[in-house]
C-alpha cells in the first residue's frame, strides 16, 4: 500500500494546480515522485566508496550505488506510462523511457549532469532529449533522497560551496532561517540542506558587498526576493523563513516561486549554465535483496 502524502504536500499541490491548470500533467507526475520517495526499494540501497574523493567534492563521488535493476525499471516505466497518459505524446514519452535505453546508463548520466551522455542515449533510442532528460530527473529524485538520508552523518561540519554536498547540483534557493536570518542553502534534487555565508555569491564565491544585491518583487509575498551577484551574472531566489522546509517540500518551493526567476532572467541574470560539480559515482545491479527483516533502515 502507497504512503499517503503528508496533507501539506498534498494541499500545496491542488492549490498550485488550481492557480496553473497549465500545470496538471507535470504535478500528477510530481506527485507521484513524492510518493515514490517512500517506497521500501530505496531502503535496499548500499552504498561503497571505490576511488578517492577530493575535499571539494560532493558525498556521491567515488561511490558505488548498489540496488536491484528490476525494480528500478518497473518505477521508471510508471513514470513514463503516466507521462504518456498525462502528457499525450506517445511518441515521446513512451520512447524515452522503454526503447531499450539502459536504465542505470540512464540515472547515472542524470545524476552525473552527463548532458553528452544523455544526449547520446536518446539519440540511441531515437527519443526527445528534453522528454528523457525531464523523466530522469524526477526518476532519480527518489534515488538521490534516499542517498543523502544514507550520507547524512558524513556531511562536513562546514560547506562552503554553492553546490550541493552530496549530489553536487547546484543549489536550488536559499532560506533565511529565524529571527537571526542564518542563510541556508537548498538542493532542488536531494533536498539537502546547507548553512552558508551571507554575503557570498553562491557561484562565484563574491563577496563584495557592492557587487551583490536583492531584487524584490512590487506586489507579491515580502518573505521572496532575489540574490544578485553583477560579478558572474548569477542569482538566487531567498525565501524568508521560521525554519527550513522538509526535504520533499523544496521541490515545492522551487516551483511555487518560479516568478522569481521570471523576474531574475528579464534583468538578465541567469542560473550556471554548467553543472556545479560532476560526481564520479557508479550505478551497479544487486543479484538479490536481502529479507526485509534484515535490511538496513535509511
Amino acid at each position: 500500500m502507497r504512503t499517503a502524502l503528508p496533507p501539506v504536500i498534498r494541499s500545496r499541490l491542488e492549490a498550485f494546480a488550481q492557480q496553473h491548470p497549465e500545470w496538471r500533467s507535470w504535478l500528477v507526475l510530481l506527485q507521484d515522485t513524492l510518493h515514490g520517495m517512500d517506497d521500501p526499494l530505496w531502503t535496499t540501497l548500499e552504498l561503497h566508496p571505490w576511488g578517492r574523493r577530493p575535499a571539494s567534492a560532493p558525498l556521491l563521488d567515488g561511490v558505488e550505488l548498489s540496488i536491484e535493476k528490476s525494480p528500478v525499471q518497473t518505477w521508471m516505466r510508471r513514470l513514463s506510462v503516466i507521462a504518456e497518459r498525462e502528457i499525450g505524446d506517445r511518441a515521446v514519452w513512451s520512447a524515452a523511457a522503454l526503447n531499450g535505453i539502459d536504465v542505470f546508463a540512464l540515472l547515472e548520466a542524470t545524476i552525473q549532469q552527463d548532458f553528452a551522455r544523455l544526449q547520446a542515449l536518446a539519440a540511441a533510442a531515437r527519443a526527445s532529449m528534453q522528454a528523457l532528460q525531464a523523466l530522469a530527473q524526477l526518476a532519480a529524485t527518489p534515488l538521490l533522497h534516499a542517498c543523502r538520508r544514507r550520507l547524512a552523518d558524513a556531511l562536513p561540519p562546514v560547506w562552503a560551496q554553492g553546490y550541493c554536498p552530496y549530489c553536487g547540483a547546484w543549489a536550488a534557493l536559499a532560506e533565511l532561517r529565524g529571527l537571526e536570518r542564518t542563510r541556508h542553502l537548498r538542493c532542488g534534487c536531494c533536498g539537502a540542506a546547507w548553512r552558508t555565508d551571507w554575503l557570498r555569491c553562491s557561484f562565484c564565491g563574491e563577496t563584495r558587498h557592492e557587487r551583490l544585491a536583492f531584487l524584490v518583487l512590487e506586489e507579491g509575498r515580502k518573505t521572496h526576493s532575489v540574490e544578485t551577484c553583477s560579478t558572474c551574472q548569477g542569482y538566487m531566489k531567498a525565501l524568508t523563513t521560521l525554519q527550513g522546509a522538509s526535504p520533499p517540500a523544496v521541490i515545492l518551493d522551487d516551483m511555487e516561486t518560479v516568478e522569481l526567476d521570471v523576474v531574475a532572467l528579464e534583468r538578465g541574470y541567469a542560473r550556471p549554465s554548467q553543472p556545479g560539480y560532476c560526481v564520479n559515482l557508479r550505478l551497479v545491479e544487486r543479484s538479490r535483496s536481502w529479507p526485509s527483516f534484515l535490511r538496513r533502515s535509511p
